[in-house]
């Protein structure tokens, strides 16, 4: 007997398989991210849910699944539409978090982050938006709420939702207004390079604590990242400096491209090794480790980690 499949049908089979908990996340156009448990797997996942639009949903879909197997870019795991018309994607969970809330606990005791988990994350974030734009695509809304910390420290860029294909009619949406480039307050199209404005806005955040650009509304937001500059850094290195202020130019032709932030980080002729000693912070442990880990040696509070920078991720196909 043949039995038609509708999308009730494929919601309920799918739903069959996985437990949901709490909610997770929230976003600001009526986003909601859950736990959920596979029952088939018994692994945890994130379900975002959200309004079905069919030509929305198969764009944030499609490109997840062009991009899921990269090291720093989330990976999606299954989709299907709800009873109640909503969009379900399935991708990993991070139980550590988000980069937004790791800069709010180091905000709130006043703790710097170490400078070279800073490059890691930086280094990390560049190439996966360099292997996301070898694939035609502008991510349009790099944030630190956009940015997931795994088990091991390292970092997957996520939220697809307002990406798009560059040959294809640019996205009417725009990112949050705090990490907006200055020709998007002007008007202009996204561009590749408009993403690199956004990691620099993220790597300002990381570094300070602090946004580099603020304002009591939104035209006061985009005036202020069109007129003025962020308040300068005295604390940190030549190098860090030289990034962020790279990534932070106004004119997109002048502004860092990803090739040359993987440059500056990575100029140091040979391999940089070095062992660090990470102390546990809140139940967290700092791991600065790099592309590779070499070694690592446990302690009950402390973690010593050998790593070392390697550009052995800018290629991935």
């Amino acid at each position: 007997c043949h039995i038609q499949l509708t999308y009730q049908n494929i919601y309920c089979i799918a739903m069959d398989n996985y437990m949901k908990f709490e909610m997770i996340g929230r976003g600001s156009n009526g986003t909601k991210v859950y736990l959920v448990k596979n029952l088939i797997d018994n692994n945890l996942y994130a379900m975002k849910k959200i309004f079905h639009k069919e030509e929305n949903d198969s764009n944030e879909v499609s490109i997840m699944e062009k991009l899921s197997n990269h090291p720093y870019i989330i990976s999606y795991v299954d989709s299907f539409i709800s009873k109640s018309n909503k969009l379900c994607i399935i991708t990993e969970y991070f139980k550590n978090g988000d980069l937004a809330s790791f800069i709010s606990k180091h905000r709130s005791t006043n703790t710097p982050i170490y400078e070279q988990l800073i490059l890691k994350w930086i280094y990390q974030l560049t190439t996966a938006i360099s292997y996301i734009h070898s694939k035609n695509i502008i991510h349009n809304d790099i944030k630190p709420g956009n940015i997931f910390i795994t088990d091991t420290f390292d970092i997957k860029i996520a939220d697809f939702g307002i990406s798009f294909n560059i040959n294809d009619t640019p996205k009417t949406n725009i990112g949050t207004p705090l990490y907006l480039p200055p020709e998007l307050c002007k008007g202009k199209p996204p561009e590749y390079k408009s993403d690199m404005w956004m990691i620099g806005c993220v790597a300002y955040e990381l570094t300070t604590l602090s946004k580099p650009f603020m304002g009591g509304c939104i035209a006061e937001i985009m005036r202020n990242i069109v007129t003025t500059e962020p308040k300068e850094i005295t604390s940190r290195s030549k190098r860090l400096n030289k990034i962020i202020n790279g990534l932070l130019n106004k004119n997109p032709i002048e502004r860092y491209s990803d090739k040359d932030v993987i440059k500056e980080i990575t100029k140091t002729k040979g391999r940089r090794c070095c062992s660090i000693d990470v102390k546990r912070i809140n139940n967290n442990v700092y791991s600065h480790k790099g592309i590779k880990v070499q070694n690592v040696v446990k302690h009950q509070s402390i973690k010593q980690i050998e790593f070392i920078y390697e550009d052995s991720y800018s290629n991935v196909q």
